[in-house]
């Protein structure tokens, strides 16, 4: 299941509020000026799957990040399967 990156100060989408609980804050390794807040899907908290959320986030970070806070974007969906990313 997709989970949901919000970037730290953003409000989490209305859509979202009773379906994804926070696991974790992951800060851009690039630009080091912005974070973004890793949302679960409620029935998808378990280690394995945020872990492997977390290594295609931090990877997707530094793949995107043009050194420009202003080019992230406020929040976007993971990857259904990161690993295979």
């Amino acid at each position: 299941m997709q989970h949901l990156a919000v970037r730290t100060g953003q409000e989490l989408p209305a859509w979202a509020k009773d379906k994804y609980v926070k696991t974790l804050e992951m800060q851009c390794g690039i630009c080091e000026s912005v974070s973004y807040q890793l949302w679960s899907p409620i029935l998808e908290t378990e280690q394995s799957a945020v872990d492997g959320q977390m290594r295609w986030l931090s990877r997707y970070l530094e793949r995107s990040c043009i050194r420009d806070a202003g080019a992230h974007p406020n929040w976007f969906l993971t990857p259904d399967r990161p690993e295979s990313v």
